[in-house]
């Protein structure tokens, strides 16, 4: 009994991983991202209903990308730690926050307005001796507190 509720699960779970997978990817889409991201790896490919969503690591860098059907990127989410973040970027944390210490960071650029470029804001998880916060730094150095917890003594 024991085996067949093992090998229900893991029948369950393998199904379970190609319910999403797209049928088929429009051969520019794939050249678009292929060129825009030459040296991804463990690329995977999630159909929505008006988007993709390719996950993939690139240079040792998490990322995600959502493009809608027709090829245009909606966003990019990157996931690393400081020794990634750009030098302008890291250098407006250290100057605000001297106290803290970078742990990880999210960087999220989306779409602007006006449709032709991507705003880029970074979400730095940072740590002092008496709290842990996320602080957000926009792509022009400004910087504030989206949230503070303080650490259990």
């Amino acid at each position: 009994m024991k085996k067949l509720f093992v090998l229900l699960f893991t029948l369950l779970v393998v199904a379970s991983s190609f319910a999403n997978s797209p049928r088929s990817i429009d051969e520019k889409l794939l050249r678009t991202f292929t060129t825009a991201f030459p040296h991804a790896e463990r690329v995977s490919w999630q159909e929505l209903s008006n988007t993709y969503v390719v996950s993939f690591i690139e240079n040792g860098i998490r990322s995600r990308v959502v493009y809608q059907k027709d090829g245009q990127i909606v966003n990019v989410i990157r996931y690393y730690f400081e020794e990634s973040l750009p030098v302008d970027v890291r250098m407006a944390a250290k100057r605000s926050f001297p106290a803290n210490s970078i742990k990880g960071v999210v960087e999220v650029s989306a779409m602007a307005e006006s449709g032709d470029r991507l705003d880029t804001a970074y979400y730095l998880k940072m740590e002092s001796e008496h709290n842990w916060m996320t602080v957000k730094i926009d792509s022009e150095g400004n910087s504030s507190v989206v949230e503070k917890f303080k650490k259990l003594m």
